[in-house]
Parts: C-alpha cells; structure tokens; sequence
C-alpha cells in the first residue's frame, strides 16, 4: 500500500499482523526463535503511536511476521525513506503472496463425522456428486464447484453428503470442513457464528476474529485462497444462510443439503433426493437385520418397508427396532405399522423419529400454510386437483395456489403431474399424510374437519 507518511507505514505493520493472525506473545516467541528480541510491550506500544518505527524494529517485526529476507528489505527500504523525507511503497496485507506463515499453514481441519457404516444405494447420486466436486475430474476449473442436495425429511440427505465427502476428502488435501446448520431441527445457526466456528478451525484465534459479519467472511476467503478445502454445509435452510460461507477460489468445493431447493445460489449443481426405490429399502433393512433373517421373511419384509413409504429414516428406524429384538418375527413388526393412528409412534428409536423430522418441516411454515397442510391430510384421495386448496382454505384461488407451492418447496407435498385439463395435481408421502392427520386431529375442531372435507368435493 503507498506510504506517505509515518501514520500510514505504522498502520501497514498492523495490517500485516493481522494478515499473519499472530498475537503480540506469539510474535515475541517467533522473534525469539528467529535470534531475535522483540518483547510483547514493545511491539504493542510501537504499533500503538503513529510515529516512525526504529529501522530494527522494522526487520524484526516483518521477519516475525513471516516474510522472507527479500521482503523484509523492502519494508525497512520504505521506513527508510520516509525517514529521509521522501514517500515510499510498503507491501501492506492485502498485497503478501497467497501463501501464509506455517503457523497457519500448518493446521488442516478434518471435521468430518465417520461415515455411515450401512450406507445403501444412491450409486448414481453419489457418482454424480463425486463427479462434479472431485479436483481431478474439473481439471482446474476456476469457478467455485457448489452441489446441493434436497429432498424431504428423513430422504437420508446427510447420509450421501457424509458418504461422498469421505470419497473426496484425497481430492481436498488442505481439509474439510464440516458444519450443521440447524434447518432440520428449526434452530438454524447464523452465518457469523458459523463464520467464527470455521475460522477458530482454520487456526485464528478467537481474540483476531472480526466482529462484523462482512469482516468475518472476508478473513474466511483470504484463509482459504489458494487452499484446497472442502466446505460441507448440512440441514441449511436457506441461500442467506450459505452465501457468506462460500469460499471465494476454485480450489476449494462445497457441498450443501437442505430440504429446500436453494435456487439462488449461483451456478449450483441440484441433485433432488427421493425415496429409496423397494430394492435399495430392502437392501438397507437387511444391512440392519442381517440378510439370513431377511431372505426367510422376504413379504413381511416387503411390507415393512411400504409401510415406511420407503423413507429410508423409516426404513432405518424400522431395521433398529428389529435389531433390538431378534426374537420378534418381521410379521409382527409389519402387523404394528399396519395400524396408520400408531404407525408414526412406532417410528421412533433412539433419537431417531420420523414425527420430529417432519415436525421441523411444518413449524417452518406460516399460519394458514400450516392449516392447509392439515386440511388436505383429511382426503383419501391419492391426488388431488390444485382447486381443493381454494375450496377448504375458502379464500382467493391465487392466496392458495402460493400455499400450494409453498407446501412444494417445504418438501410435505409433492406434485403428481398435470389432469388432462392441464391442472397440476398434487399428493402427500403416506408418512407425511399420518403427519398432517395427525395436526388436524390435535388443532381443528370436529366440525371444521367435517365442513372442510364436505367442501372439498366439488367435482374434480
């Protein structure tokens, strides 16, 4: 940065600590270590005042800083000419090379959880995925590669992004980040406590992490510029949520899930995920129960798996439940899930529940969003016209085709196609169908169930 005065040499030394995120006691030490003397109370005093530093304080503090020998001179050459009178060019922060100090080098994150020890299918989701993210097969593409993952609750999101993450950790040397954004449960993180998360892991000390959200993200592109880093960023619940966590070089990769499609993330790759087709079910029911109890129950295990809808959260609840009691024959299992009022109360082990999984889902809805929901859960039909959300909501058919879509993009419905009058038709996961009974039976009145049903039945 041009330096025309001691005020503008001084405030470069202090960018350049910043660039080298080294605290006074760490600068001392490294000074130290270099046959130097360069005690915390004079370096912090020197930095504080606006006056030309000494020539030796000058070669000292850069060299502790990191810079090689030939940097160094031109520093002490620009303190030296200010000296003199005359203005002068010192290399500020934003002008170092790429590559940081081996303090900060040296610290390559690996946060990445095990990996799912069952995982089943998904062969083409995480072939695709692979494809896109992994450095080898982009040739040194210079955009930053982003794949998001969406799909409904329990669709086993997080079970591919952890699975391919680990494929592609050899492609990303410099580390992997791992965060969980919070969107399935309702409590999703902010951007700058997450920001503050990736930087303590990339090595800053929590003191040296700016406060302001715009600050935070620009440290995090410089740390990783030039780095070969993987950014995976799980159960996000919206694109304000991931923008400011983007990298900003190629070398790194981000992998992202959420239940909604992220469409205003720029030059994403979106892989929708749907439910296990009834062979990948039946695969992973049998990783869980082993496959010689599975091969001589086969139909019951067919129909413990429909039962699940195929959810593969279902499916491994289910698997669990099972495993837990090895006595019990897959009969009776699938003879408990044919109940539909207690099937959603059987779906549950451990911390895992489909009910909560979906509940996040609908409490991120808005109020009459929420009671739509609930309304067209009380129809058997297996499709529906989108007319039906007009006539149980009784309000304008626009209102209720953006509820319709809403309900889409929160994955608790799904579209069924267009009738031959060119209407989309619409139809809830049988799962979710339970779910949304379930809501109507606990927040609306026997009489508004009733009169929303019996209005429902205009002719489709």
């Amino acid at each position: 940065m041009p330096a025309t005065n001691a005020a503008d040499f001084v405030a470069a030394l202090r960018a350049l600590r910043v660039w080298a995120d080294l605290t006074y006691r760490a600068l001392a030490i490294r000074s130290k270590s270099l046959g130097h003397c360069l005690p915390m109370s004079t370096t912090a005093s020197t930095l504080g005042r606006n006056t030309l530093p000494r020539r030796e304080f000058v070669a000292q503090f850069v060299a502790a800083c990191g810079l090689d020998p030939d940097q160094a001179k031109e520093w002490t050459a620009a303190r030296d000419s200010l000296a003199a009178g005359q203005p002068a060019v010192a290399r500020g922060a934003s002008e170092q090379p790429a590559t940081k100090p081996a303090a900060t080098d040296d610290i390559a994150p690996a946060m990445l959880p095990p990996d799912v020890p069952d995982f089943t299918g998904r062969t083409v989701e995480a072939d695709t995925l692979f494809g896109r993210l992994d450095r080898e097969r982009r040739g040194g593409a210079a955009a930053l590669p982003v794949a998001a993952v969406f799909g409904m609750a329990g669709s086993g999101k997080t079970a591919l992004a952890l699975h391919v993450a680990h494929r592609l950790a050899a492609s990303y040397p410099d580390g992997q980040l791992w965060f969980d954004l919070g969107g399935a449960v309702g409590c999703p993180l902010g951007a700058g406590e997450v920001l503050s998360r990736m930087l303590r892991a990339l090595g800053m000390p929590s003191r040296a992490i700016p406060r302001r959200l715009d600050e935070r993200a620009e440290t995090y592109r410089m740390r990783l510029a030039g780095r070969q880093v993987l950014v995976v960023l799980d159960n996000t619940r919206g694109e304000e949520q991931v923008r400011p966590l983007l990298p900003g070089t190629g070398t790194c990769g981000v992998l992202v899930t959420s239940r909604r499609r992220l469409t205003g993330i720029e030059g994403a790759h979106h892989l929708e995920l749907a439910v296990f087709p009834e062979a990948d079910a039946l695969g992973l029911l049998s990783r869980i129960v082993g496959v010689e109890r599975l091969r001589s129950q086969l139909a019951e295990a067919g129909e413990i798996v429909a039962r699940c809808g195929r959810l593969p959260l279902a499916v491994r609840v289910a698997g669990a439940r099972l495993a837990a009691r090895p006595a019990w024959p897959l009969r009776r299992l699938a003879e408990i899930l044919g109940d539909e009022r207690r099937r959603l109360d059987q779906l549950a082990t451990g911390d895992l529940a489909v009910r909560s999984s979906l509940l996040a889902s609908y409490q991120d809805l808005q109020q009459e969003q929420q009671r739509l929901f609930r309304l067209l859960g009380l129809f058997d039909a297996e499709d529906f016209p989108g007319w039906l959300a007009a006539a149980v909501l009784g309000g304008p058919p626009t209102r209720a085709a953006d509820h319709l879509e809403a309900l889409v993009d929160a994955q608790l419905l799904g579209v069924a196609g267009v009738d031959p009058g060119g209407q989309l038709r619409y139809r809830f996961h049988g799962l979710v169908k339970l779910f949304a009974r379930e809501q109507a039976r606990a927040e609306e009145s026997d009489e508004c169930r009733w009169s929303s049903v019996c209005e429902g039945q205009a002719p489709a």
